[in-house]
C-alpha cells in the first residue's frame, strides 16, 4: 500500500468532515419521506444483474446508497464527456459547414 497509515486516518478524517458537512443523511432522508422532490427527476434504466450486483457489493461496505452513487457516476461521466467533445472539437465540421453555407 503506497499511503502510510497516517496519510490514510488523515484523509478519512478530512472527508468524514468534509461529507459530514455535505449533510448527504439529511438529503437522502428528504427525498425518500417527501412526496415532493422539487428540482429532481427520476431516471429509470435496465442493467444486468450482475452489474447490479457488483454495484450492492461495493457500496456496501461503503455505507452508501445507489442514488448516491449513480448522481456521482452521472456527474463524472457527462464531466468527462463534455471535456472530450471539446477536446476533439466535435462541432468543428458542423462550424465549417455553416460558414460555406452563409
Amino acid at each position: 500500500m503506497s499511503n502510510c497509515y497516517f496519510d490514510q486516518l488523515i484523509q478519512y478524517r478530512a472527508l468524514d468532515f468534509k461529507f459530514t458537512l455535505a449533510n448527504t443523511d439529511l438529503t437522502e432522508h428528504v427525498l425518500e419521506k417527501t412526496n415532493q422532490r422539487a428540482g429532481t427527476k427520476q431516471v429509470c434504466a435496465f442493467l444486468p444483474v450482475e452489474l447490479v450486483e457488483r454495484m450492492e457489493k461495493v457500496l456496501s461496505p461503503l455505507q452508501m446508497n445507489k442514488r448516491q452513487f449513480i448522481e456521482a457516476a452521472v456527474m463524472h461521466a457527462l464531466d468527462r464527456a463534455e471535456s472530450i467533445m471539446h477536446e476533439v472539437d466535435m462541432l468543428e465540421y458542423a462550424h465549417s459547414d455553416k460558414e460555406e453555407a452563409a
